[in-house]
């Protein structure tokens, strides 16, 4: 009797013991399928927020410069445009557009092109944001009704030395790409006092030295007529398209150690200082 009740006893154990593991016993968990799981939206990137750059724009001039790393660049190793006090628009290093006129309404730009397309995309509507507090000053020229990746970052240039007294080399010739340049010959420009106030142009244009007068203020560059020798030679084209080129000049822009000659808003040459010991 004892042993029957022993079995029982263990019988009943090991049936309790059954029951606990399978209400203990950890349940699988369920597996959600891939294409039922809601999926994380991009966030999209945001704009770096930059301040509206507003000034007195008449007058000021805007460059990027060229990020070549060869030792050698071609002058002047920048582009950039000048906005002028008359309201022209100077486009600066730009060998297939003239430029027009601008306008503006605090840092909201109008640029107006007269012939041409310009290498860098400087015509429409525009608003500059302030891209540093450092000098030169930067802004970012942003193209109307695009976003401010969009913009291009130019820099503030101004003249670094004076126009006269200087020795000015002709770096760039408009007209001149099928003569023959006098490499070996110091062709120069120079403005010096005449004594009474004003100012005379003198210079060498490969066979002739010459001299006028001319008028100058912060924009304007004009002259009278220019005396020269009559020496004959080689470089006597070359000669008389600088020298019709400076005739033809009526404004100019200063950029750091260059100087850009234009007739209206058309460039004509450009110039280069040489200093002396």
């Amino acid at each position: 009797m004892t042993g029957n009740c022993n079995r029982i006893y263990i019988t009943a154990l090991l049936i309790i013991g059954v029951l606990i593991s399978c209400q203990t016993a950890k349940q699988p968990e369920a597996v959600i399928p891939e294409h039922s799981m809601p999926k994380e939206k991009p966030v999209p990137p945001q704009e770096p927020e930059l301040e509206p750059f507003a000034a007195n724009w008449a007058g000021t001039t805007w460059i990027i410069r060229d990020t070549d790393n060869t030792k050698t660049k071609p002058f002047p190793g920048y582009r950039g445009f000048h906005l002028g006090r008359g309201g022209n628009f100077f486009l600066i290093n730009s060998d297939t557009a003239v430029g027009g006129t601008w306008s503006a309404k605090g840092s909201f730009l109008r640029l107006e092109i007269l012939q041409g397309r310009p290498e860098l995309p400087l015509s429409g509507s525009f608003q500059a944001f302030k891209e540093n507090e450092d000098r030169p000053q930067k802004i970012r020229l942003v193209p109307e009704h695009k976003s401010l990746e969009q913009g291009i970052i130019f820099e503030s240039a101004a003249a670094a030395i004076a126009m006269e007294e200087n020795h000015w080399i002709p770096k760039q010739l408009s007209g001149s790409e099928h003569v023959l340049w006098p490499a070996s010959r110091e062709i120069h420009l120079i403005l010096l006092p005449n004594g009474e106030g004003g100012l005379w142009a003198v210079g060498y244009g490969g066979e002739n030295r010459f001299r006028g007068d001319v008028f100058l203020d912060e924009e304007q560059f004009k002259t009278g007529p220019l005396a020269s020798t009559k020496r004959s030679g080689p470089f006597l084209d070359f000669e008389t398209i600088y020298l019709q080129s400076i005739s033809n000049t009526t404004h100019y822009i200063q950029v750091d150690k260059d100087v850009f000659f234009y007739h209206e808003t058309k460039p004509l040459t450009a110039f280069r200082v040489q200093m002396f010991e």
